[in-house]
């Protein structure tokens, strides 16, 4: 059975690529549904696009719960968030200094702050519970709505609008993107789960270290595509919308959606840290921005040491190294 492990990591990965490629077609052809019923491209931004890239966490999430592993949905919301800020913010600072608040970041930083809390708040309960769950959808459709009315005032959100549908494109394509996106995304995410928690088991690791580590890499790949591809065209505001939007994404709907459907005990080797982990991170990228502070490469560079080191950490700290 040598072999195995090598087959689980393959799987892995290409149940990644199934997700990704399913997110992207399931965000067009919504997008394109939307806008033939009249919807206005700035709603279709707001809310499909921006929940689109938390589709394959969301699909990971409801599956892992479903499937009796706790552990790797939530360290995959966790990982994924801590991700966001000292990966994706440390590849994108290397490439470009992120720096001056945009104009909304005061009112997003107060729904990051609101929504991690409310999730470390879940380590004194011990639970995942489905009032809790409601909370957090609460909060995103609250966000979404302020999001909505700054942009409709006229306000400059960084909103990623998809192209037009063609107007000689046959009705069933975006049907058949959307259906095909959606059923990509949660078929990748049920190769993904049932071989990372193989994985796990044979390596005698934690599910939850896993979901920690090497799952909230992979769901964390759209929005690091995202990243750079603003940091090359020089639009720090997108680089910074995307991760705060994101981490607030993850908490709200992935956790929430979760919490909702499948209320869930929170396995303990996750209280042991990696919420607080989440929110320093959060809150330090935050702060730096909102303190004007130009996040550059010194910054990039210790952000991506102190990726290392984590996942070092999380890998060591269950005995695997030592």
């Amino acid at each position: 059975h040598a072999m195995m492990p090598a087959l689980w990591a393959l799987l892995i990965l290409v149940g990644f690529v199934m997700m990704i490629y399913g997110a992207d077609y399931f965000v067009r052809g919504a997008s394109q549904l939307a806008s033939r019923t009249g919807m206005p491209p700035l709603i279709i931004g707001v809310t499909i696009v921006a929940w689109g890239t938390s589709l394959p966490e969301l699909a990971v999430a409801l599956g892992a719960s479903a499937d009796g592993e706790p552990g790797l949905a939530l360290g995959n919301v966790i990982g994924s968030n801590i991700a966001n800020v000292l990966l994706i913010g440390g590849v994108a600072a290397l490439l470009i200094p992120l720096c001056c608040p945009p104009k909304t970041l005061y009112r997003d930083a107060l729904f990051l702050a609101a929504a991690s809390i409310l999730a470390t708040s879940l380590g004194a309960l011990g639970m995942l519970t489905w009032w809790l769950g409601a909370g957090m959808l609460g909060l995103l459709v609250l966000q979404t709505y302020f999001i909505y009315r700054s942009v409709t005032r006229g306000g400059s959100e960084d909103v990623d609008i998809p192209e037009e549908a063609d107007a000689g494109q046959a009705g069933w394509v975006p049907i058949a993107q959307f259906a095909g996106g959606l059923a990509l995304v949660l078929a990748g995410s049920q190769v993904l789960i049932h071989n990372a928690v193989a994985l796990a088991h044979w390596a005698q690791i934690s599910p939850t270290v896993i979901g920690i580590t090497m799952v909230a890499v992979g769901t964390s790949l759209p929005e690091l595509s995202t990243s750079i591809a603003a940091a090359k065209r020089g639009e720090r505001d997108i680089i910074i919308g995307n991760i705060i939007g994101s981490n607030i994404a993850n908490i709200t709907l992935v956790l929430g959606a979760t919490a909702l459907l499948t209320p869930t005990v929170i396995p303990s080797d996750l209280l042991d840290g990696d919420g607080w982990v989440m929110i320093a991170t959060s809150g330090l990228f935050v702060g730096l921005i909102l303190l004007g502070q130009n996040i550059g490469r010194v910054w990039g560079a210790l952000f991506l040491a102190a990726y290392v080191v984590y996942v070092g950490w999380q890998f060591d700290f269950f005995g695997l190294m030592g």
